[in-house]
């Protein structure tokens, strides 16, 4: 048995966040087709459809009263949001090591790109404060 302690890893929000709701939006698009011949247009958010599935734990989460990670490989440690200069959110998962180093180089973080893929927690921290920083300083347009 797996307790769910925390929200969906990565992953599970690439399928159950994004697939898994897309998959409902087009049979409920070709429902409405069948019934009123009208086309439709399905606009996924892979952010929202991940909130549904940790709608307990995600709150506390951001709240501050739980840890979001409970249990998680260490190596996703980096994913999280972080707020921009205009005081807004952007939200970071980068697992494939060409999508973390090109989001590193980017923020001319090209220095400390291999932390993505380290499993070292104190290189996770340093590229999360680096990340957190670089952000901060930047509008979420930029």
């Amino acid at each position: 048995m797996v307790a769910l302690t925390a929200c969906p890893p990565p992953l599970g929000v690439d399928v159950a966040g994004g697939s898994h709701h897309a998959a409902m939006g087009i049979l409920a698009a070709v429902v409405e087709r069948q019934q009123t011949g009208e086309r439709q247009f399905v606009d996924i958010s892979m952010t929202d459809a991940a909130f549904a599935l940790c709608a307990m734990s995600g709150t506390a989460c951001l709240s501050g009263r739980s840890r979001c990670r409970d249990g998680a490989a260490e190596w996703w440690a980096f994913y999280d949001y972080y707020r921009t200069w205009d005081n807004r959110w952007l939200s970071i998962g980068s697992l494939e090591p060409q999508c973390s180093a090109r989001l590193c180089d980017t923020l001319g973080l090209g220095e400390i790109k291999d932390f993505a893929l380290s499993q070292n927690p104190e290189h996770q921290q340093k590229l999360k404060a680096a990340l957190k920083e670089k952000i901060l300083d930047k509008t979420f347009a930029e």
